[in-house]
């Protein structure tokens, strides 16, 4: 207790002398910690402003536009050569989707099926375009030229937010947190992932960390009601593998900071009872496309390519991009080899952020010594596994998620660690003063010339295999690390110095890190329609083309209501099956089906309804129209995709199905089946289509016999149908697509996609949602409740 004696009772000693009253001391004008905050925050303003500025306003596209000008029509049409050759995910995977997503939205139509390219594939279904992710929400209600780069805006928002609130967590004042907003979002995976979903997933890592870190330090059940959510949009975030490598990280750090705390073993418990239940309630959250996806998408998509990702390790020249991004970027460099490219082998921190990151482990900081511990140890177990590996370490491949992905997707994990524990070096600057300032110094002097040395050393070794931008990336990343150096030993003194040039140089190498990887482009240059577009569009219909290599750019054609035979996607087995009866070459690219001139005259392709064939090429077939340098040919013999087969015949041996249905001896009027079916008795029938939406598939038939509705989509799986009203089995025709067999006279036909695992995920998610709203709702709310009076009473 302590005790408050009166002035007025104390009488005064006769040596006590009354010291004469002095002014308060005067406040600095410019403290540092303000300045640093100015300096942070007009850095990424200027940053935002100089890279996404004219893509937010939409004078520029936040895409790689310029790729269009590789492939006909466009290459004629734009005359342009691409910056960033491998962007081309964005524009013939992801946006195509999300322009049928927002379209069929808007009309009232939830998008769970693409029915445009290989036969079809899912949409909304499944979380493999993460738009339920808060990072791509843009594309729902936005013009799909403007979103790409609000996405991208959203998503910085998000990494730089859950990157300041973990540091503020973590006792760190208000500038360091804000340079972990900076920092984060301007590492090599954020930055090289550019559009993808990739970096959307990798932004919630802070986030995820920051929840793990509230509900250690508060151990109340509402306060891990944010494991949950982060949890759930990190796995709607459409990328699996750092998702899962996140939840790994995440969950090690709990564990990690529980023990730190000392905890009672009873209580101990509870915290690790509560979490995993959190945990799982994020789980059960994302169920309604995560169940589908499990079931479905893992079941009949051959992933087999993925295998032995977790061995392929990178070259340790590569380890170099942490300070020289520029050096490692460009279209087609002879250093590279598959899998390894730009977007995949970018680790950049940049050589300011290494300087902070060393202070923060020379220095004592505010932060919890295991947050600290553990973080500079994920960093570290990211570098030996991504460049080094060896025995010690093999046993993590048989891990789930580990096993059969590319090990160097833990390069966001070993981005995030970094950019944290830069900013808590950052903290240390402003607050402390070192303990061993000579240790300190000699540190870091040999720090930066090391770092000198052996850039240039890689520079003068590899030369002509890196960019042109290697001699700026020299001077950058040495230049950088000297200067942040200079000021980290002069901060004792003019803190204010380090305050304004530590944030200036993180944003000016950032810049330089990102001009590379977030090309623009002219909005009229945003699937642009040529003349060719126009034509297939008006003559195709509901059948397909199909197109020699990359000619139309597969895919592209989606926005046009131009179906393909092949395109950028994951193609269901069977479905791949025929396509490689057709044409061995064609899956050169595991998820890109690519056709040679061989393949034109290929009966396969008239039982996949390829009307016509788009090439630059002369073809042995009627040429029909020519545009741009684009030749469209005729196919005579194509089916139609929705058609009658009044004859059937079964062959159950798959070498012997393949090789029929593309031998050119099978008569158009019958159907291969698979297995066993009912009987034809060969009489024809009038087919109308009611509707073929990209869900539902409704067909009248008014058949003279009994035969089968053949559709040349991949329906084997995941689809239901019905012959006036009444569920009826799709059997697997001409291998890779389905038929109903329909008695003869007048009937309604419907196929409609239901992909397994949707119904009891969608329960599932509601039911996680009400016990997410319940725990969120503070338990003094449920007192009141119970504190009012009924009736009076």
């Amino acid at each position: 207790m302590v005790r408050h004696d009166s002035v007025a009772s104390r009488e005064p000693l006769a040596e006590e002398v009354t010291p004469p009253e002095t002014a308060p001391p005067r406040r600095a004008r410019f403290r540092p910690e303000l300045v640093a905050t100015l300096v942070i925050v007009a850095s990424v303003i200027a940053f935002v402003a100089y890279r996404l500025g004219p893509s937010l306003v939409g004078a520029r596209v936040f895409l790689g536009l310029d790729l269009f000008g590789n492939f006909p029509p466009w290459k004629q049409m734009l005359g342009t050569t691409a910056t960033n050759f491998y962007v081309f995910d964005n524009l013939d995977f992801f946006v195509p989707a999300y322009n049928q997503i927002q379209e069929r939205l808007f009309q009232g139509d939830l998008a769970t099926w693409s029915p445009y390219a290989v036969g079809g594939t899912p949409l909304l279904s499944l979380p493999i375009f993460g738009v339920l992710s808060p990072a791509r929400m843009p594309y729902l209600f936005l013009p799909d030229w403007l979103a790409p780069a609000w996405s991208k805006l959203v998503e910085l928002v998000i990494a730089g937010g859950g990157a300041y609130l973990l540091l503020r967590r973590l006792r760190a004042g208000k500038p360091a947190a804000l340079l972990a907003a900076l920092c984060y979002p301007l590492t090599g995976f954020m930055l090289a992932w550019a559009s993808w979903p990739q970096a959307a997933v990798a932004a919630l890592i802070p986030a995820l960390f920051w929840s793990v870190e509230r509900f250690v330090q508060e151990r109340r059940v509402a306060t891990a009601v944010p494991i949950a959510v982060v949890v759930a949009w990190l796995l709607f975030g459409g990328f699996p593998a750092v998702a899962g490598l996140a939840l790994y990280a995440a969950g090690a750090y709990f564990l990690v900071r529980l023990v730190a705390s000392r905890p009672e073993w009873r209580h101990a418990l509870r915290d690790v009872a509560v979490a995993g239940a959190a945990v799982a309630t994020g789980v059960a959250a994302s169920a309604v496309q995560l169940l589908p996806f499990v079931r479905t998408f893992l079941a009949e998509v051959d992933l087999s390519y993925r295998e032995a990702g977790f061995e392929r390790v990178e070259p340790l020249s590569y380890l170099a991009s942490t300070v020289l991004p520029g050096s490692f970027a460009g279209n087609h460099l002879p250093v590279y080899r598959w899998p390894f490219n730009p977007i995949e082998v970018n680790a950049y921190l940049g050589s300011a952020v290494l300087v902070l990151a060393g202070l923060a482990l020379l220095r004592r900081t505010e932060a919890p010594r295991a947050a600290r511990t553990y973080l500079a140890a994920l960093a570290a177990l990211s570098v030996l596994l991504i460049w080094v590996q060896g025995p010690l370490l093999s046993w993590l491949g048989a891990l789930p998620v580990f096993a059969d992905n590319p090990i160097g997707r833990i390069r966001a994990l070993m981005c995030f660690a970094v950019a944290i524990l830069a900013a808590l070096g950052f903290d240390a600057l402003l607050r402390r003063e070192p303990r061993k300032r000579l240790v300190e110094a000699l540190v870091l002097i040999a720090g930066v010339a090391v770092l000198g040395v052996v850039a240039q050393t890689l520079v003068s070794r590899f030369g002509d295999a890196l960019s042109a931008k290697r001699e700026p990336d020299l001077w950058l990343a040495v230049g950088g690390a000297a200067v942040v150096a200079v000021a980290v030993l002069l901060a004792g003194r003019w803190r204010l110095v380090a305050a304004v040039v530590v944030p200036v140089v993180i944003a000016v190498q950032g810049l330089a890190a990102s001009a590379y990887y977030w090309p623009t482009g002219e909005r009229e240059h945003f699937y642009a329609t040529s003349e060719v577009h126009t034509w297939l569009a008006e003559h195709t219909g509901t059948d397909r083309v199909a197109t020699e290599g990359l000619t139309l750019w597969p895919n592209t054609t989606a926005p046009f209501g131009i179906r393909t035979v092949n395109g950028h996607a994951f193609t269901p087995k069977p479905m791949k099956e025929l396509i490689t009866a057709i044409d061995p070459r064609a899956f050169g690219a595991p998820t890109m089906p690519s056709l040679h001139a061989p393949a034109a005259t290929s009966p396969g392709l008239d039982r996949l309804a390829a009307r016509y064939w788009v090439t630059t090429q002369p073809a042995d077939l009627r040429e029909v129209f020519t545009a741009d340098g684009v030749v469209v040919y005729e196919r005579p013999d194509a089916l139609s995709r929705i058609r009658w087969a009044p004859n059937e015949v079964t062959i159950t041996d798959q070498q012997d199905r393949l090789a029929e249905l593309t031998s050119g001896e099978l008569p158009a009027d019958t159907v291969v089946l698979s297995t066993g079916g009912e009987a034809t008795d060969g009489q024809p029938a009038q087919v109308e289509v009611l509707e073929d939406g990209g869900d539902t598939i409704r067909v009248r038939v008014d058949a003279e016999g009994a035969g089968y509705l053949v559709v040349a989509d991949n329906v084997q799986t995941d689809w239901v149908a019905t012959v006036d009203g009444n569920p009826v089995d799709i059997v697997a025709a001409d291998h890779a697509v389905g038929a109903v067999h329909v008695d003869g006279g007048e009937h309604e036909i419907e196929l409609r996609y239901s992909p397994r695992g949707r119904t009891t995920g969608t329960w599932l998610s509601l039911t996680a949602v009400v016990l997410l709203i319940a725990a969120a709702i503070p338990p003094r709310f449920w007192r009141r409740r119970r504190q009012i009076p009924v009736n009076g009473r």
